[in-house]
């Protein structure tokens, strides 16, 4: 799988479980959008695999691609009526966020965001160019 499909398909169901996350959560706040975002993102990763490898007993990368796609569409359309306010209640949100940091004069809050996107593109470096050492058992699973 290209890194531009990865890309792309993490996206989708990023997507389709923010919106399954705001239509249960959209009076909360921000932090708790995303935290159940994150968890529906996981769960929807994890089922998939299960289901490729269970059912469809063929764990191969266009196979868990295309259930991931099939789950991420079905989420869509059951919730398309919260995609427009969705998208724009949380971008309002992130722009009151980074407006509250922008406005503080907290700079210890500066030097702990400063190293956390330090830390993620050091990990994502680690990701990207890093080859693993060790082979996986289970990567005869995915050719």
């Amino acid at each position: 799988m290209t890194g531009l499909l990865f890309v792309l398909l993490n996206l989708l169901i990023v997507f389709s479980s923010h919106i399954a996350a705001f239509r249960y959560h959209r009076k909360d706040g921000l932090a708790q959008q995303c935290i159940t975002t994150f968890l529906l993102y996981i769960a929807q990763v994890t089922v998939s695999v299960i289901i490729a490898g269970s059912f469809l007993k063929s764990l191969s990368r266009v196979n868990l691609a295309l259930l991931n796609i099939v789950i991420s569409f079905f989420i869509i359309a059951v919730y398309q009526k919260e995609v427009k306010p969705s998208l724009h209640e949380t971008l309002q949100k992130l722009r009151d966020f980074f407006s509250f940091v922008g406005k503080s004069k907290d700079y210890v809050l500066y030097l702990l965001l400063l190293l956390f996107g330090l830390q993620v593109a050091a990990t994502l470096y680690k990701i990207y160019f890093l080859p693993p050492h060790v082979g996986d058992v289970f990567a005869y699973h995915l050719y």
